[in-house]
């Protein structure tokens, strides 16, 4: 299976060289997803990524955050865990619209879902999921070449969404 951890430190190698900070899981340490969402929560980064490989289907998924209708409970300095995602939800789309756009820039297959998963809805910050999947029969997602294209495209599409992260619309 694919080296989550390899992937993400490619990404950050080009992304960091562009005068960006980032946070990224740069070992195979266990963290629940309340320690993960407690982790970014305080650190307040402009953009949640959260990557995963998958042997199922093809190409790669980015997903957002789904909620149900909003009913008022995220009201003064505290928000409801479940719903912390409803004021960036309308951000984390736009970006995954961008990282969905640049990774078939690219000639990877992906199509943008929504999905009630954690903890993309308890993120107070622009979120999103990445599941890789390979580009046809397996030996793909180990294909370091294919590992290349994905992490360009992420890191590209990002880069190419700064000022929008920035201004937080």
């Amino acid at each position: 299976m694919i080296p989550i951890v390899n992937l993400s430190c490619h990404i950050g190698t080009l992304i960091r060289g562009r005068q960006h900070h980032l946070i990224l899981r740069d070992g195979d340490n266990a963290l629940s997803l309340d320690q993960r969402t407690d982790m970014v929560n305080q650190n307040r980064p402009r953009i949640y990524i959260c990557i995963h490989a998958s042997s199922l289907g093809k190409g790669t998924r980015v997903y957002t955050g789904w909620l149900p209708p909003a009913s008022g409970e995220n009201s003064g300095p505290f928000l409801n865990w479940n719903t912390a995602q409803a004021g960036f939800l309308q951000l984390s789309q736009a970006v995954a619209a961008g990282l969905t756009q640049g990774l078939q820039s690219g000639g990877i297959p992906a199509r943008q879902l929504a999905a009630p998963i954690r903890p993309l809805n308890n993120i107070a910050t622009a979120a999103v999921a990445i599941e890789i999947a390979p580009n046809g029969d397996m030996a793909t997602l180990e294909s370091v070449e294919y590992q290349a294209s994905v992490a360009n495209g992420i890191a590209n599409s990002v880069l190419s969404l700064r000022a929008r992260l920035e201004s937080g619309q």
